[in-house]
C-alpha cells in the first residue's frame, strides 16, 4: 500500500499521511492539498493561535464546515472572535481565497464538534450561511441566517429564523436547498418544554422545528414543529430525495423510557410532512446527552443512514438502508469496531455507490476509515485507513460534487486538508 505525504515549504507544516483507497478492486491514490491561506511564516503551528494582533486564521478553529458547489468549487467556513469567514477556492484542490466576513457585527457564536455554521447553494451563484447565536442563558440560541447574491463578496444583514425569540435552546440547525431552489432549515427547540415548564409539567428532551425560505433567503415561514420529544444535542443530518427533490430528516429522539435512537421524517411532493417514521432500535437508555447525531444520504431507490449507539441491543456505529417509496427499513449492518473506538460516521452517495468514513481512535492517533459499497448498499468492502494524526482533530467529513469523493478533515493549529479519495 502506497504512502503519501504533503509539505507545506511557506509553513514548514507536514500534511496528513494518507494511504491508499482500494475502490471498486482498483487501488485509488488518495491526494492531499493544502488549502490554507496563510498569514503568517512562522514553523511553529501554535504561533498564529496564540499571537497578539495577528489576522484570524484558518489553523485556529475549533471546527470547519466544508462545501463543495455545483460548479466544482470549494467553500470553506470558520468562526473567530465572534465572526463567521469565509473562504472558497473555484476548483477543489487550489489555493483559497482571502477570508469574507459573513457576519459585519460580532456575535457569540456557536461553533464545536457538533454544532457548526452551516453552508448551502442556491441558483444564480447565491450562497447561503446559517449558524447558532449564543444568548446568555446557558445552553440557549437563536439560529441565524445570511445570504449572498455576489458569489460570496459580501452578505446580508443576518436574520433570526425562530419565531419563538424567548431565552431558550434554539440550536443545532442544519440546512438545505431542494430543487425549486427553496431554504430549508430545521434546528432543535426548547419552546415547548419552556411553556411545560411554566405550567409545571414535564417535558423530556426538546422538539424539532422547521422553517422554509422561498425568496432566496429574504423572509423565512412561520415556523412548524415536526416531531415533540427530540434529543436536545445531537447534530441533525438532511438530504434531498433525488427523485422529488424534497428535503427528508434524520434526528436522535426519545422513545419510551428515555430511550435515545433516531427518527425519520420527509417533506412529500403535497407540501405536508409525512409521518414520524423509526429508524433505530438501538435501546439506548440514558438520560445524558450523547453529542453524537446520525448522517444522512440518498440515491434514487433508498435512504441511507449512519449512527453511533450505546444501548442493550446496539454498540457502536450502524448504517441502515431504507426504501425510498416505503421507507422499510431493507438492512442494518455494524460499521467499524467498537474496541477501536468507531464513531462520528459520514455518509455520502454517488449514483448508486455509497461511502461511509469515520473516526477510530487506538489509544495513540486517530484514524479515519473508509468503506464502500458498489451496489447502492447491497454490499461492501474491507474498511481502509484514509488517514491518521496523533493529535487533536475535528470529525471526518465526506464531500462530493457527483464525479469526485473528498473527505475533509481539520486539525487544530495545522493546515486545513481536503483529501481526494476517488480519481
Amino acid at each position: 500500500m502506497n504512502v503519501f505525504c504533503h509539505f507545506n515549504y511557506r509553513t514548514g507544516l507536514l500534511a496528513l499521511v494518507l494511504f491508499a483507497l482500494v475502490d471498486g478492486g482498483h487501488s485509488v491514490r488518495a491526494a492531499a492539498v493544502d488549502h490554507s491561506h496563510h498569514q503568517h511564516t512562522t514553523s511553529d503551528p501554535a504561533a498564529p493561535c496564540t499571537a497578539q494582533g495577528e489576522l484570524p486564521d484558518l489553523r485556529c478553529a475549533k471546527s470547519v464546515t466544508a462545501a463543495l458547489d455545483g460548479e466544482g468549487g470549494l467553500w470553506v467556513a470558520w468562526v473567530s472572535g465572534g465572526h463567521i469567514y469565509l473562504q472558497s477556492s473555484p476548483k477543489a484542490g487550489s489555493e483559497l481565497s482571502r477570508a469574507v466576513v459573513v457576519n459585519r457585527q460580532p456575535e457569540r457564536i456557536s461553533a464545536g464538534n457538533e454544532h457548526r455554521p452551516k453552508i448551502a447553494f442556491g441558483r444564480d451563484g447565491r450562497i447561503y450561511i446559517a449558524w447558532t447565536e449564543k444568548l446568555a442563558k446557558r445552553f440557549s440560541g437563536h439560529i441565524r441566517f445570511a445570504w449572498s447574491d455576489d458569489r460570496g463578496a459580501s452578505f446580508s444583514t443576518p436574520l433570526t429564523v425562530n419565531d419563538h425569540l424567548e431565552v431558550t435552546s434554539h440550536r443545532f440547525e442544519s440546512m438545505v436547498v431542494d430543487a425549486r431552489g427553496h431554504i430549508h432549515l430545521t434546528w432543535l427547540d426548547k419552546r415547548d418544554r419552556l411553556a411545560a415548564e411554566i405550567r409545571g409539567e414535564e417535558y423530556r428532551g426538546a422538539a424539532l422545528y422547521h422553517a422554509v425560505s422561498t425568496d432566496n433567503g429574504v423572509s423565512f415561514s412561520v415556523n412548524k414543529k415536526l416531531a415533540d420529544n427530540s434529543c436536545e444535542c445531537c447534530r441533525i443530518a438532511m438530504a434531498i430525495d433525488p427523485q422529488s427533490g424534497l428535503p427528508l430528516v434524520v434526528w436522535r429522539h426519545i422513545y419510551g423510557d428515555n430511550i435515545r435512537d433516531h427518527g425519520l421524517v420527509r417533506l412529500n411532493e403535497n407540501g405536508e410532512w409525512g409521518e414520524q417514521q423509526r429508524l433505530s432500535y438501538s435501546q439506548w437508555q440514558t438520560s445524558s446527552c450523547p453529542h453524537h447525531g446520525p448522517s444522512l444520504a440518498a440515491s434514487s431507490e433508498a435512504y441511507h443512514a449512519v449512527w453511533f449507539a450505546n444501548g442493550a441491543e446496539q454498540s457502536g456505529l450502524f448504517y441502515s438502508r431504507v426504501d425510498r417509496n416505503s421507507l422499510r427499513r431493507l438492512d442494518e449492518r455494524p460499521v467499524g469496531s467498537a474496541v477501536s473506538l468507531s464513531s462520528h460516521p459520514s455518509v455520502v452517495t454517488m449514483g448508486e455507490r455509497v461511502y461511509i468514513a469515520w473516526l477510530s481512535y487506538d489509544g495513540k492517533e486517530s484514524h479515519v476509515l473508509i468503506q464502500a459499497s458498489p451496489d447502492g448498499g447491497e454490499s461492501w468492502q474491507a474498511p481502509a485507513t484514509l488517514a491518521s494524526h496523533a493529535g487533536g482533530t475535528d470529525y471526518p467529513f465526506l464531500l462530493s460534487d457527483g464525479e469526485r469523493l473528498y473527505l475533509s478533515w481539520h486539525r487544530a493549529g495545522e493546515p486545513y486538508q481536503l483529501v481526494r479519495v476517488t480519481k
